[in-house]
């Protein structure tokens, strides 16, 4: 697997691999980019919100993009008309005990020493889902991670991510969905979080 052959995750994500350098990150984003708007790589222009978070600025401003990645391995997913994260953990996914004991809620912290974890695959499902839900709001993690809690959706012994789970965090409504995948090398835990559009308003 390389960049020039990603591994499409659903409908706007893609997976990428061996993937060496920051370079070579700017030029599958920028790739990805143009092929979703039927441009050319010279034609994108990426700014910065007034939060810091990378967005597009020509030759639209209507498709929202989010990127991750953990080694050589990079995550890219693109939304029209809404803002979206994505987050990326490589698995076996260490130390996410110690993590989860400084950054979780109480309701997490109890599915997660319920659940089966010998890789790390339910912390990373709980960090990624945190993580890609900050990044859509545009705040990321400086604030901490009180929010979003992801306890409403948790049952001690039963799975998380069978489906997608949608919360209200960050000022925002969500829609978080998992991407378990594997490359050449490596296995992957990857999240997305979708904002939500405002339920419509009935007016008396």
């Amino acid at each position: 697997m390389n960049y020039r052959i990603p591994l499409r995750l659903d409908d706007g994500v893609w997976l990428f691999a061996d993937i060496p350098s920051v370079e070579a990150r700017r030029r599958v984003l920028r790739r990805t980019l143009a092929e979703a708007i039927d441009c050319t790589e010279g034609d994108i222009v990426i700014g910065r919100t007034a939060n810091g978070k990378p967005m597009l600025k020509h030759p639209t401003d209507r498709l929202f993009f989010n990127t991750s990645h953990r080694d050589d391995i990079v995550l890219v997913a693109l939304a029209w008309n809404r803002p979206v994260g994505v987050d990326l953990e490589l698995l076996p996914c260490a130390g996410g005990d110690a993590v989860a004991g400084t950054f979780f809620s109480a309701g997490e912290k109890r599915w997660l020493s319920s659940a089966e974890n010998g890789d790390g695959a339910a912390f990373a499902r709980l960090w990624t889902a945190k993580e890609a839900v900050l990044k859509a709001a545009g705040t990321g993690i400086a604030q901490g991670l009180a929010e979003p809690d992801l306890a409403a959706a948790l049952t001690p012994g039963r799975p998380l991510g069978g489906g997608d789970v949608r919360l209200h965090a960050a000022g925002g409504d969500f829609a978080i969905r998992w991407f378990p995948a594997a490359t050449r090398r490596r296995n992957v835990m990857a999240a997305r979080a979708l904002a939500l559009p405002p339920a419509p308003s009935c007016l008396a």
